[in-house]
């Protein structure tokens, strides 16, 4: 993901009753980066492995550029 610079994790989409990762990445002017699902879930999967504690319950934004996690905003 060489383009991407943030990723928005959400561990349940607004429609989906169960658990469901999805990930967007934008890049360092915000628009959007397109990458694979398996990219997404890998990102997905180590991010909130690295920060168990994050409180899942609503989206957070990663900084890859400074792997720093941060609240609902990119």
């Amino acid at each position: 993901m060489p383009q991407a610079a943030v990723l928005t994790v959400v561990l349940q989409g607004p429609n989906k009753p169960w658990p469901h990762l999805e990930v967007t990445a934008r890049d360092a002017h915000g628009a959007p980066v397109r990458i694979t699902r398996t990219q997404q879930l890998v990102s997905a999967r180590w991010i909130i492995r690295a920060h168990p504690d994050a409180g899942w319950q609503t989206p957070r934004t990663f900084d890859l550029r400074t792997a720093r996690l941060g609240g609902e905003a990119a």
